[in-house]
């Protein structure tokens, strides 16, 4: 037996010894195609989904030591270290066993037709249950009827039996999402009630204060306990139904109280107040396995980067950035406009919000796709797209892996601040790159000109696509700026476009200008190189990348028969709020002396929604683009100037508020920074402290 168990640890052995000279072999041909193995290995470490604060920071950060450091060359693994970092999968997977399965659906206060979902899925004691407390509800408030029953609608997204939760795609459940069982406390909104982001729960009540929030909807949350959970004591505060001596019966309590948990293991909790805690508590070995999770989830983490990353070259100034950004996070939950769900990763969306419209679109595509519906999922809810067609898509694909949260947009903001400094580090010199960088994270200098992550933070938490578009816009601008490209990067300027485009249609102005005007630069630079070859393929990449744009074009003929480009064109009429001929008629009227002072006022009041005349921070960041564009500046940074002021030109015509214009103002001002390291400061350094010197 002993001479068995050494035969298999001498071929383990080998096989290691073998892969690892196989990527030392290749590691220099292309260390990014190992630091994308590294990275899953990662992300399956920390267990997917990442739908909680603490894998998400963790994740974060390991992305940044990953992509930020150098991969070791001479890489010898440690046999015992390998095989410590196999062994520790087994106590996590014990963890793992130690948790409960929730489902959760938001219940209808009347049936309507054929569809009655409390008669049809509980028995008859727990629908009386369910029906005399919702009674109760309807009597309270007459707009709880607006709730659909579920699987009435297309939009639905009841899945089985219950709420669709995109975390179900992780476990072996039929139905219903796992959470791991800790000392914790889980409130309302640790339960994760992501049917109340449902498009069909979009309203409230307009005569009341807060229209947004002050509808509370009735939740039933369903919880099943395993064996494992037997003898414990489930401490909760609320309502609780579950059966004993073989009759559901309903329990009020305004404080926490406790049962003991024996042959029962299936518990429901109607809230309606936002008040439900649940605890379940055995003993101090069980109620901390969630900490000893995450000791083994960071071990093995280290097994990683030290076998693989040369830990010297880790960018700890990266590390500090995205630190910050998390505090800042934090602080704006604790303090600032926070959701109605606090600092939970379940972001309640505010009701007639664009935020809840898409996130509401997301719910109903995965849930066609897993009941494998894919021709409605593909549809996306509209035949032809009406509100911006990608952020619906992007959220869906984000909730597979981060389940039914945003912290998959948050993850990616996170790294706003890096960008920054990444950008800064091209134009300017790095001392002064990491000064500006901090000041874009920790204060709001220069908030109105988009340098500020508060405004991303505050984009992404509401649920609006414009703090992942304007970090994708930044991104374009960072690529195009880069003097040593990859052709991968051409790709990529024209793929992000496509993304840009589809989370902010209206940015297809600025889009379309920078990438024609740069593919002009290229073809004289390489006419004048003599480089046709690589110049046809660096323009193929570029557009190709662009030519996804097509997608929403074939989408919507495909689905109405119709032609339309983008969206419809009721968008379009409905967000242009000036015409060309009020310009036009205006003007006229100057000249023939019959002044049309009401036209003039509404020209003026849009006006007001982009630049008012006070605001002179915004004034010198847009005539700096008119003085890059006309004096001697790198011709790169002339077209990307030209390209902003034809941006700036269609505020005349649409809304420039924040929302709108935020990206157009940061690249603006980015440009400014340039102009001001490379012409105003040299001007006034020699014209002023020269003088004072002598």
């Amino acid at each position: 037996m002993i001479k068995h168990n050494w035969i298999i640890i001498n071929i383990l052995k080998n096989s290691i010894t073998r892969s690892v000279d196989t990527i030392k072999s290749k590691i220099d041909a292309d260390s990014t195609y190992y630091k994308v193995l590294i990275f899953l290995l990662s992300f399956f470490v920390i267990v997917p989904p990442i739908n909680n604060w603490i894998k998400l920071v963790i994740l974060s950060l390991s992305i940044i030591v990953i992509f930020s450091s150098n991969l070791k060359r001479n890489t010898n693994l440690n046999y015992l270290l390998v095989i410590l970092f196999i062994i520790l999968f087994i106590p996590k997977a014990f963890i793992s066993s130690y948790s409960a399965k929730i489902n959760h659906i938001v219940l209808p206060t009347a049936s309507k037709g054929k569809f009655n979902y409390v008669k049809d899925n509980f028995d008859k004691e727990m629908s009386e249950i369910l029906k005399e407390e919702l009674n109760m509800l309807l009597n309270k408030e007459d707009l709880l009827k607006g709730i659909h029953q579920p699987g009435a609608t297309y939009t639905s997204t009841l899945y089985k039996n219950y709420a669709f939760q995109a975390e179900n795609v992780w476990t072996n459940f039929d139905e219903g999402k796992k959470i791991i069982l800790s000392k914790k406390t889980k409130n309302f909104w640790d339960l994760g009630p992501s049917a109340l982001n449902d498009r069909n729960l979009n309203f409230g009540d307009t005569k009341k204060k807060n229209y947004g929030t002050n509808l509370v909807f009735p939740v039933l949350f369903k919880l099943d306990l395993k064996n494992i959970s037997k003898k414990s004591k489930l401490c909760y505060r609320g309502n609780i139904i579950f059966q004993e001596e073989n009759k559901y019966q309903i329990f009020k309590n305004d404080e926490i109280r406790c049962l003991k948990v024996k042959e029962n293991l299936t518990f429901y909790f109607l809230d309606y107040d936002r008040q439900l805690q649940i605890k379940i508590k055995k003993n101090y070995f069980y109620d901390n396995l969630i900490v000893f999770f995450y000791i083994i989830v960071l071990l093995q983490l280290t097994i990683i980067f030290y076998s693989f990353i040369e830990i010297r070259s880790i960018n700890k100034f990266y590390i500090f950035l995205n630190l910050i950004f998390y505090i800042i996070l934090f602080l704006y939950f604790k303090y600032g406009l926070q959701a109605i769900s606090g600092f939970s990763e379940t972001i309640y969306f505010k009701r007639g919000m664009d935020g809840m419209a898409h996130y509401g679109y997301a719910r109903i595509i995965l849930t066609q796709l897993f009941t494998e519906n894919y021709f409605e999922a593909f549809r996306g809810v509209e035949s032809t797209f009406y509100y911006m067609p990608l952020l619906r898509y992007i959220n869906a694909i984000s909730m597979i892996f981060f389940g039914e949260t945003i912290l998959g947009s948050i993850l990616i903001i996170s790294l706003f601040g890096i960008l920054i400094y990444k950008f800064l580090n091209l134009i300017i010199e790095d001392k002064s790159s990491k000064i500006l960088s901090l000041i874009f994270l920790i204060i709001p200098l220069f908030e109105a000109l988009g340098f500020s992550i508060i405004n991303y933070i505050g984009f992404t938490v509401d649920g609006y696509a414009e703090g992942l578009a304007y970090f994708f816009l930044l991104l374009i601008v960072y690529f195009y700026f880069l003097d040593n490209k990859s052709n991968f990067h051409f790709f990529l300027i024209g793929f992000i476009s496509f993304l840009i485009i589809g989370l902010r249609p209206n940015y297809l102005v600025f889009l379309f200008s920078l990438i024609f005007l740069y593919s002009i630069y290229l073809i004289y630079i390489h006419n004048f190189k003599k480089k046709i070859n690589n110049l046809k393929l660096k323009l193929f990449l570029l557009f190709f990348g662009t030519s996804f744009f097509f997608l929403f074009l074939i989408h919507n003929y495909f689905y109405s028969n119709e032609i339309v480009f983008l969206v419809e064109r009721g968008n379009i009429e409905g967000s242009q709020k000036i015409k060309v001929l009020d310009y036009w008629l205006l003007l006229k009227s100057i000249f023939s002396g019959d002044f049309q002072m009401e036209l003039f006022m509404k020209i003026y009041n849009h006006f007001r929604n982009y630049i008012k005349y006070y605001e002179f921070w915004f004034i010198i960041t847009f005539i700096n683009l008119l003085i890059v564009l006309l004096f001697k500046f790198d011709i790169k940074i002339k077209i990307l100037s030209l390209s902003l002021l034809l941006m700036h030109c269609t505020y005349l015509l649409f809304l420039g508020t924040p929302r709108y214009s935020m990206g157009t103002w940061l690249i603006s001002f980015l440009v400014f920074i340039y102009a001001f390291n490379y012409c105003y400061y040299p001007f006034l350094k020699a014209k002023f402290f020269q003088k004072s010197n002598r």
